[in-house]
C-alpha cells in the first residue's frame, strides 16, 4: 500500500504494538489497552511483524466495491430522476 494513512485508532494500535515489540509491555496488557482478546492481539502482532504498519489498515481500503454502480450509469439515473421523473415520488 503506497501512501498509507492510518486512522487514529490504527495509530494507537501501532504505538501499543511498538511497546510490545520493544519489551516495554506484555501482550496481555496491550490486549487490555486495545480492548481486544489476547488471541486477537496475537493475530494482529503476527501480521504487524510480517507486513509492518500496513497490516493495521483494513484490507479493502482504497478499493471500489464490486457492486458499485458505474459513474456513467449513475449520471443517467440522476438526470432522469431530476427531469423526466421529477416529482413522481411525492406523497399526495
Amino acid at each position: 500500500m503506497k501512501g498509507l494513512t492510518l486512522t487514529q485508532q490504527e495509530q494507537v494500535r501501532l504505538q501499543v504494538l511498538n511497546r510490545v515489540v520493544g519489551w516495554e509491555t506484555t501482550l496481555r496488557e496491550a490486549a487490555t489497552i486495545l480492548g481486544l482478546s489476547e488471541r486477537q492481539a496475537w493475530r494482529i502482532l503476527a501480521a504487524y511483524r510480517e507486513e509492518g504498519a500496513a497490516a493495521l489498515a483494513h484490507g479493502n481500503r482504497g478499493r471500489h466495491p464490486s457492486n458499485a454502480i458505474p459513474s456513467d450509469t449513475r449520471e443517467v439515473v440522476v438526470t432522469l430522476a431530476c427531469t423526466v421523473y421529477a416529482g413522481l415520488n411525492q406523497p399526495t
